[in-house]
């Protein structure tokens, strides 16, 4: 089974030097139980769906471990692991949307439905330098998971993000 702790881009952040980085691994350590709670809703609630629930996170950044060169991981810092790490482990949390009664438009539409949990889930995360840029990029990701790659590419957002 996978875990956090066994994740290769999660040992990666413990190795990096970063004044934020016991932060980023205690906030990780922190959330990891009640996210996983919060997507097993969407196995529960939806059983004919495609697993959404923290595994399916997990195995999004064990393919991301994968396809990212050496020089590429090598040159993360602790603050952009520590922001795919959450985007991969949040990517879903739109699934979780109890008030959306309409099943095919959560389906479709889930990445928009994340800003909210992850907003209430991040707030209380002040402590953080750039916990607001770190959130914008994280929901952005999460948004984006539900689009086409033309239209993301065609976004004034995504410029908004890179500069």
């Amino acid at each position: 089974m996978n875990t956090l702790e066994n994740c290769e881009l999660f040992k990666l952040l413990t190795e990096k030097s970063s004044e934020n980085k016991e932060q980023y691994i205690s906030i990780l350590r922190l959330i990891e139980k009640p996210v996983g709670d919060l997507l097993e809703f969407t196995k529960t609630n939806f059983p004919n769906y495609t697993d959404h629930t923290i595994q399916h996170s997990y195995r999004i950044l064990r393919y991301l471990s994968k396809i990212l060169s050496r020089k590429m991981k090598d040159n993360l810092n602790a603050t952009e692991i520590f922001s795919l790490i959450l985007a991969a482990m949040l990517h879903d949390i739109g699934m979780s949307n109890s008030t959306e009664k309409d099943i095919e438009k959560l389906r479709n539409e889930h990445g928009r439905f994340a800003e909210e949990p992850i907003n209430k889930l991040l707030e209380q995360l002040k402590i953080v330098s750039n916990i607001k840029r770190i959130s914008n990029c994280v929901i952005y990701v999460c948004e984006s998971h539900t689009k086409e790659l033309q239209k993301l590419y065609a976004e004034p957002k995504l410029k908004k993000l890179i500069l």
